[in-house]
Formats: C-alpha cells, structure tokens, sequence
C-alpha cells in the first residue's frame, strides 16, 4: 500500500471513529453517560464517551430531526426557557410531548438494538400506534384497582405507588407508566445489557424518575428488597401466563396485583384456564380481564389479566434460570 493511500486510510478511519459528523444540521451530541448517538435512522452507541463534543469543543443539547418527531434532552429545553421561546417545541413539558419523543427514541434505536418489530415499525407514528396506544389502557385499569384497595385499610403502602415491569424490553409499558404517572415509582427489570443501557439513557434523556436493574427475575426474586415488595407488578409480551405468573407474583406484595398484558380475549382465557394450577401454587387468583380496544382498531381488541396475591408465594418459586420456560408449572 502506498503511503499516501495509508494517510488517507488512517485519517477515514479517525473520522469514522469521532462522534462528530458532518451532517450537523440533523445530528449532534447527547450529553449522557453511556451515550447514544441517533442518525436518521440508526442509533450507534458510544460508551467510551460521557459526552458528545460540538465543533467547538463544548457539550452542546441533542436535538435531532426523525420525520416530524423532535427527540431532545432537558439541555435544550433549558436553552429554550433561557431565550425566552415560549412557543418553542422544547419548552413543553406534557406527556404528550414525552410519548412523542419515547415514539422517535424507540424508532431511532430499533436497527441497532432490536426492541420491537422492524417489519411493523417503519415509522414512529407505528410505534405510538402499535405500542404506546396499547400500554395507555393499563393506566387507567392500574387507578381503579388500587383506587379500590386504598378504600380498604390494607396497610400497604400506595404513596408513591411501587411498580415494577418484568421484561421490560423497549420499555413498553414500564416507559408509558413512568411518563403518564411521574409520581410513581417505576422499576424496570431487563436481562439483555443493550436494553438495559437503552433504558437507563432513555429515562434520563425524558427526564424520569425510574430504575433499570439489569437481571434474570428468578435471581432478583429471591433477594430481600425485591420479594413481595412490589403492589404493582406488569409485564407485557414476555411469556405464556404459565409461566409469567411464576416469574412475577413472587414480586408482588400481599394485597397487590399482577397487570398481566394478553391479546384478544378468548386467547387469554385460554392461558387463564392453563395456569390455574399455577395461580393456585403461588397464591395469586383472576380478579377480572379488562377488554380493552375494538376490532375497529390496528390491534384489535386486547385483554388485561388482573391478578391479585391472595397468599404468599412459597419460597421454592420461582425455580432456577430457564426451568419456568421449559417445564411450565
């Protein structure tokens, strides 16, 4: 190789390697630990860095374009508020605004961590229309059943309410819960570290109040802090209830309820009737199933499991890593 060839190699790759592009109008820093860099339609993670450096050397707020969807962090909003931009599309705090950019973040990061559908989500108004509409419901069925349990004495304590979603994946509904009730504490447990680092980037950039906890929920079921410790645990397209009530009720507090997300509402009798034997072993039972949608709808008609632990879970459940999936109770 010549040497002038191996100059312009090198400085190619020097180029590559620097989170600074030359598309400055659609893409710049993003002043997080364990950063993420969003292109138009990839996200690249860079670890190495706390920060993104502008041309000039200084951090500079994120604010990138992805169709008609603006993802952007506190930085910026702050930058609006100090200019005095009052009709600035940052300087909006709703949980509108924060479900429209969750919509982005997921589709930007999607290529590269692979946390919903890429078939189905070509755009972020699939995403809003596919995930985040389904997840909404669950709000508003999680108010009235503890509106109902604090009625009654219980003594659990319901202020803030605890919630933790098992197999949080992209966020769904954990991210939803967490921006639609910020006075909820939300608990986000993932395996898979990328998700993980998604989770944990997404929630600072939106400015939520949550915890990511990277592990198997057989290992973190077992722990003191974590057991029975949760009124509100939720999980949606993780497992058959089988094998889902197993993996979640030992989480939840006396008292508490199971949100268990399901499709329409004959498949989710179906996996109701196969896991009676399971709810019986870990002391949960079927408080009712909420039909949520229409069939006039892109999803259909939907099904929400409500459990409530009667009981407490016998300290054998849930068994070791892999054995609730491949011998189900």
């Amino acid at each position: 190789m010549a040497p002038a060839q191996f100059c312009a190699l090198s400085l190619l790759l020097i180029i590559v390697r620097t989170p600074v592009v030359a598309n400055i109008k659609t893409m710049c820093s993003l002043p997080l630990r364990k950063s993420i860099f969003y292109n138009r339609a990839m996200i690249r993670y860079y670890p190495r860095y706390d920060f993104f450096p502008d041309l000039c050397g200084s951090r500079i707020p994120f604010r990138a374009k992805t169709t008609n969807y603006y993802l952007s962090t506190s930085c910026q909003r702050k930058t609006d508020k100090e200019d005095g931009n009052k009709d600035s599309n940052f300087s909006s705090n709703s949980v509108e605004e924060k479900l429209t950019r969750f919509a982005g973040i997921v589709w930007a990061a999607n290529d590269r961590v692979n946390l919903v559908s890429r078939k189905s989500n070509n755009i972020p108004e699939d995403i809003r229309k596919q995930h985040i509409q389904d997840c909404l419901p669950l709000v508003s069925t999680m108010k009235d059943s503890f509106r109902s349990l604090a009625q009654h004495d219980t003594g659990m304590e319901l202020n803030p309410l605890k919630v933790l979603d098992v197999g949080s994946g992209g966020g769904f509904p954990a991210m939803i819960l967490a921006i639609s009730k910020p006075d909820w504490k939300v608990t986000m447990l993932e395996a898979t570290g990328k998700k993980c680092d998604f989770l944990r980037s997404t929630s600072l950039s939106l400015e939520l109040d949550t915890r990511v906890e990277c592990a198997r929920a057989e290992d973190m079921a077992r722990k003191v802090g974590w057991r029975e410790s949760f009124p509100a645990v939720t999980a949606r397209a993780v497992a058959d209830l089988r094998i889902l009530v197993e993996l979640c009720l030992p989480f939840v507090s006396v008292g508490g309820y199971m949100f268990a997300m399901k499709g329409p509402p004959s498949a989710a009798q179906v996996e109701i009737d196969s896991a009676e034997k399971a709810l019986r072993l870990l002391g949960g039972e079927v408080e009712q199933v909420v039909e949520v949608g229409s069939d006039k709808e892109t999803l259909g008609t939907r099904s929400i499991v409500v459990i409530k632990k009667i009981s407490a879970t016998p300290m054998e459940y849930p068994r070791s890593v892999g054995r609730p999936n491949k011998r189900p109770l």
